[in-house]
């Protein structure tokens, strides 16, 4: 195994070299993004102050709508408290990707309807941190990259993994030493963070890469398990041209009747009104964003049936395996202690190059003394 020991440092000094860079851009920008939906609670919404009874869903849509007109409501996002607004996400119509839809987020009181404030999310500290950490601001074709940068992230764990087994007397493996000059104690602490981390760092890396290479993953997925989750909202049979889809109100009672056991947190509206409506709830403990996380239902807008249910729990392994790419990739399965712990690792490709650059450097001007 030590004769591949020059190849492997080699290509793991090439890996870093081409990807290193881009890799640490992603790692810190995913450590903040681990904590997106406080970041974005705290910088950009307006606390409530609670008062009387709440206005119908239907009320604060009107004054949404009355914001922008031009455009349409995708979203509505439900408060889970007293002070918190109900946010109407307004987006362009016929946009075919998100930063075409540029959405806009409003705020609205439930009390008194007033509107609080907006938010445009393209081009806002957290739109343009979620654009470096998808695509380099590059759109697709970044995003295509990045998927490439990810599968690097995991050759690189695993390459330093080889090369941690290949210096390492195995005695002397799993001990931490800080004594020495600092050349052997930057070296030391490379390698055992790396050796400690490189399993959670594949895990990033692959779940990283199934956002740009999604149709391969559930290629690969439904291969092996013979399932995999049902791609978006399905069509409605009721459907018929002139007629209205029923209020925000009732579809929301509708779906909370059908899913008493979790608060309903997300209704996502389609572009086309022969679309189901999906109504995301939330239980104690589920992981993911609040627009992304927990059992949703499709609901029929016209008759309000459900016309399916995703939830995890009752799915198959395949679509399972999936479904939890997302929480898997910020660590949000397990609380605040996994979602601290994907901050440090985020910050670890940061840590791996510099100290790796060091010990090169160390490596290059001694090479020259030895020789001479």
């Amino acid at each position: 195994m030590t004769t591949l020991r020059p190849l492997v440092r080699m290509l793991h000094l090439a890996a870093t070299v081409l990807f290193g860079l881009f890799a640490t851009a992603a790692g810190l920008s995913g450590s903040a993004l681990v904590f997106r939906p406080e970041l974005e609670r705290a910088l950009y919404e307006p606390p409530i102050v609670p008062g009387g009874s709440t206005q119908p869903m239907e009320v604060l849509r009107v004054r949404a709508m009355a914001v922008e007109p031009g455009r349409r409501i995708s979203m509505v996002v439900l408060p889970d408290g007293i002070t918190r607004p109900v946010q109407f996400i307004l987006q362009k119509r016929d946009a075919r990707t998100l930063k075409e839809a540029d959405q806009l987020v409003i705020y609205v009181n439930p009390y008194s309807g007033a509107i609080e404030g907006t938010h445009r999310r393209e081009g806002s500290f957290l739109g343009r941190l979620r654009d470096l950490h998808f695509a380099f601001f590059a759109g697709p074709p970044g995003l295509t990259f990045n998927g490439y940068v990810a599968l690097a992230l995991v050759f690189l764990a695993a390459s330093g993994f080889v090369l941690w087994i290949q210096a390492s007397p195995a005695r002397q493996r799993f001990r931490l030493s800080l004594r020495g000059n600092a050349r052997s104690i930057v070296w030391n602490l490379h390698r055992q963070a790396g050796a400690a981390s490189f399993p959670l760092l594949i895990v990033i890396g692959l779940t990283g890469a199934y956002y740009p290479f999604r149709a391969s993953y559930l290629a690969v997925i439904q291969a092996t398990t013979g399932a995999v989750p049902p791609r978006g909202s399905p069509p409605v049979p009721s459907a018929a041209p002139f007629v209205r889809p029923a209020s925000l109100d009732a579809i929301a009672s509708a779906a909370r009747a059908a899913f008493p056991e979790a608060r309903l947190a997300v209704l996502r509206i389609p572009a086309r009104d022969n679309t189901a409506w999906a109504a995301t709830f939330h239980r104690p403990g589920d992981s993911g964003d609040s627009t992304d996380s927990g059992p949703t239902l499709h609901m029929d807008p016209f008759t309000l049936s459900v016309l399916r249910l995703d939830d995890s729990g009752a799915m198959p392994l395949g679509a399972r395996l999936a479904r939890w790419m997302e929480p898997v990739h910020y660590g949000k399965f397990g609380g605040l202690a996994s979602r601290l712990a994907w901050l440090a690792l985020g910050l670890l490709p940061l840590g791996f190059a510099l100290s790796g650059a060091w010990m090169w450097w160390n490596r290059t001007r001694a090479a020259p003394r030895s020789s001479s």
